[in-house]
């Protein structure tokens, strides 16, 4: 009786602050309108602020020595499936929620607003699929060319905009003079969510949603794994940047960031074909993971590694002559894309003290060495450790996102998951603080002072961590070269 007395008290404040997390995803769902007035755009930041503060308080309470063994992970679990199937249905209009769900899922029309939750990346990936189920390439057709050639009755192009659905979709792309960015496997499940549901978002939701619940179980598996308390899973499961970017705006990084953290965890347990399998697996959705491909090759037998190669060379197969401008896509997005830089709008600025000619050039070039070094140098001090191996992919991933010219708040979950596993407490104060970049929906500019604000905050935050560190003689996070 007084083992399921302290069972009782784990679970009641979890399920306590995940009830009042849900009407509040609810209220983000079904209430608030997403635009760029001002009180849109700070009733979204307060909404999402008060969930950070709940989060902030459910992880110390899983955090705690009292609480450490009896908070309930199957609690947890739960309500991140419900906090997530909650915000497949944000973007409906108020009025009418049904009967626009019935035309997204129908293909009648798009039910979804332009904007979902101040993001609109999905309709990119609607259009790709549209492109690929139509035999035409994304990688060599922008929307701009197909809606010109659409206009003067040109074929095949025509034909992609005879439904007047396609032509909302392709409205609401950006960037329409941008061919894609988004590598083979993330095309081949764009074309499956169209032939599920041609232009439908919730199914593309939906789909991300599944990987993301899979990010989840690899993350429990991984603390399981290292022994470490699973209810930490909450770090991950429960963050609302990632319920947000995720079953909110069904940004595609879900996918590669399940596969990215799937091989991690082959890797850990030494499954050495299936790590490297589904390392190339999420390199094929996004390209980001390739960052971790020198610590998957040290930790590997070279006997192995064509199982990488092949795997990549597989998938890329079928769509192997757009690879060419896909890689002038993605060099176009790193040389033109700056949004809520810290490091690299530093040394930018420094390099225009120092009176350079080209102080964009010195940024560009100088974080992408960083980032090169933190890629190749830190896999060769890692140890083969479960934590080491972690650890250092932490690391690399978090320079690799810091350095970027264009830190997307979405960028920084690729390493959430393992800082949930890792136990890096800054980051994820920097997930919340990002909140500060969605001020831009105001009037399109990026200011100086909410950089400072964020990046700051977050360095202070690192500071305090590794002093903390320092004092409890450096536990996992913060040294690589323990075994």
């Amino acid at each position: 009786m007084a083992r399921f007395g302290k069972r009782l008290q784990g679970r009641v404040p979890v399920a306590l602050l995940g009830s009042v997390s849900a009407v509040v995803y609810l209220l983000v769902a079904f209430r608030l309108q997403f635009s760029n007035a001002l009180r849109d755009v700070v009733g979204f930041l307060v909404a999402i602020g008060a969930l950070f503060a709940i989060y902030a308080v459910a992880a110390l309470l899983v955090h705690s020595k009292s609480d450490r063994k009896h908070a309930s992970v199957a609690t947890i679990l739960a309500f991140s499936v419900v906090f997530r199937v909650i915000l497949l249905f944000a973007g409906l209009p108020h009025d009418r929620p049904v009967a626009a769900l019935a035309n997204d899922l129908s293909g009648t029309a798009t039910g979804y607003s332009p904007f979902l939750i101040y993001d609109n990346d999905v309709w990119r990936y609607l259009w790709d699929g549209h492109l690929t189920a139509n035999g035409v390439s994304p990688y060599e057709t922008t929307p701009q060319e197909v809606i010109t050639s659409a206009e003067e009755g040109s074929e095949p192009h025509a034909t992609l905009l005879e439904d007047e659905l396609w032509w909302d979709v392709v409205d609401n792309v950006s960037f329409q003079g941008y061919t894609t960015v988004y590598p083979p496997l993330a095309q081949y499940l764009f074309d499956l969510s169209n032939r599920l549901a041609p232009a439908s978002v919730f199914i593309w939701k939906l789909l991300i949603v599944l990987a993301d619940l899979g990010t989840c179980w690899v993350v429990f598996s991984l603390l399981r794994a290292i022994g470490r308390n699973r209810s930490y899973i909450l770090l991950y499961a429960w963050n609302p940047l990632v319920i947000k970017e995720f079953a909110g705006s069904g940004h595609i990084d879900a996918v590669m960031v399940f596969l990215m953290m799937l091989a991690l965890l082959f890797l850990v347990e030494k499954r050495q074909v299936a790590a490297l399998g589904s390392l190339a697996l999420s390199i094929l959705a996004k390209v980001g993971s390739a960052a971790l491909g020198v610590l998957f090759l040290r930790h590997t037998r070279p006997v192995v590694w064509c199982v990488l190669f092949a795997v990549l060379a597989l998938g890329s197969l079928p769509m192997l002559g757009g690879l060419v401008a896909l890689s002038g896509g993605l060099a176009a997005y790193a040389r033109e894309w700056t949004f809520n830089s810290g490091p690299w709008a530093a040394i930018r600025w420094l390099a225009k003290v120092a009176g350079t000619s080209d102080p964009t050039a010195w940024a560009h070039w100088t974080t992408k060495l960083l980032s090169l070094a933190a890629i190749v140098v830190l896999p060769w001090i890692s140890r083969p450790s479960k934590d080491s191996i972690l650890r250092v992919a932490f690391f690399i991933l978090a320079a690799v996102v810091l350095l970027h010219s264009a830190v997307m708040p979405w960028y920084l979950l690729w390493a959430l998951p393992l800082a949930a596993v890792v136990g890096c407490w800054s980051w994820i104060g920097l997930t919340g603080l990002s909140l500060l970049s969605y001020l831009i929906y105001l009037d399109g500019i990026e200011r100086a002072w909410w950089l400072w604000l964020e990046y700051g905050f977050f360095a202070a935050l690192v500071a305090l961590e590794w002093s903390r560190a320092r004092s409890a003689r450096m536990p996992a996070t913060f040294t690589l070269f323990r075994r």
